[in-house]
């Protein structure tokens, strides 16, 4: 025999053994690729307690981990405890919200299989089975807990017998609720010899949760000597400060906290107003927009501009 036709026989050789073991690994991971056969998401990776999250699942039949699960009576995608699946017992399923491709969604606290949904029976590679559905963080769930949502593709034979594929977990951290609230000052003159100047806070909440209540204190130059048209707010005069209750804030929305304040006729040059917020509830997330200013500037005390 040549060397040429020696060195193809060992590289035949080679070949086949390689191709062997890829077979060999192929058939003992039970492990999908997110992204390649199966993609896990939420709606929320960092949830506080008591929010609700969205869960979706998206995967294709495809490759050699799902060869098993062509043809089954029953297919399932869901939520499974096996591979550092859960812990799942800060999370309750929301009756009804099944989406897309899911059906028969049940939950089994006791089994391998935490959640599972049933979807239409795969009959060929390259088929996709995609759904969505909703959990409720529990209200008393450990800030800083981690969950790891582990999606698990099941298929099942009319006696029960089939084959999962359990994808790589996807963490979530349970997280303290946090609003960032922030205010922007403004400052309008009255009517020319009225020495009144009407201030407007704008109160921003930036989220990510929303604000369920918060203090405005506005400090005023000295030469204030009362306000009016202040709603809930109270003035103290030994202090010059103006105090206002700020209410619920949804995330993305804002709320205006508006006061007139009478200056006296010795008011002369510049007349700064600051206000800031406090007592915020949850806590604020970003002390750096809590306060803001308005300046404005007395001729006399009945003369003012902004």
């Amino acid at each position: 025999m040549s060397t040429l036709s020696r060195r193809r026989g060992v590289v035949s050789a080679c070949v086949a053994l390689l191709c062997a073991f890829g077979l060999l690994l192929a058939a003992g991971s039970a492990r999908a690729d997110p992204g390649t056969n199966g993609l896990l998401t939420v709606s929320d990776t960092t949830p506080t307690p008591g929010e609700t999250i969205t869960v979706s699942w998206d995967v294709t039949y495809t490759g050699s981990d799902f060869a098993g699960q062509i043809g089954k009576a029953h297919n399932y995608l869901g939520l499974d405890k096996r591979f550092s699946g859960g812990p799942y017992g800060d999370l309750s399923f929301v009756t009804g919200s099944c989406t897309g491709d899911l059906s028969s969604c049940t939950v089994n606290p006791t089994a391998n299989t935490f959640f599972r949904g049933e979807v239409p029976r795969v009959t060929a590679f390259d088929q996709t089975r995609s759904g969505t559905a909703q959990f409720v963080v529990s209200a008393g769930a450990t800030l800083g807990e981690t969950i790891n949502l582990n999606a698990v593709s099941t298929a099942l034979n009319a006696d029960g017998s089939g084959t999962s594929v359990i994808f790589v977990p996807l963490p979530i951290t349970v997280t303290a609720p946090a609003a960032d609230l922030g205010v922007s000052l403004s400052a309008t003159p009255g009517p020319p010899l009225h020495g009144r100047v009407d201030y407007d806070a704008a109160v921003t909440n930036n989220g990510p949760d929303p604000a369920t209540a918060a203090t405005l204190t506005t400090q005023l130059p000295w030469q204030a000597t009362g306000i009016s048209a202040a709603g809930s707010c109270t003035y103290t005069s030994a202090t010059d400060q103006v105090s206002c209750p700020v209410g619920a804030v949804a995330n993305g929305t804002t709320t205006h906290v508006t006061f007139t304040v009478q200056y006296g006729l010795l008011s002369i040059g510049a007349l700064t107003a600051t206000s800031t917020l406090s007592a915020v509830t949850p806590t604020d997330s970003n002390a750096a927009n809590d306060s803001s200013s308005a300046t404005c500037h007395a001729l006399t005390g009945p003369l003012i501009s902004c």
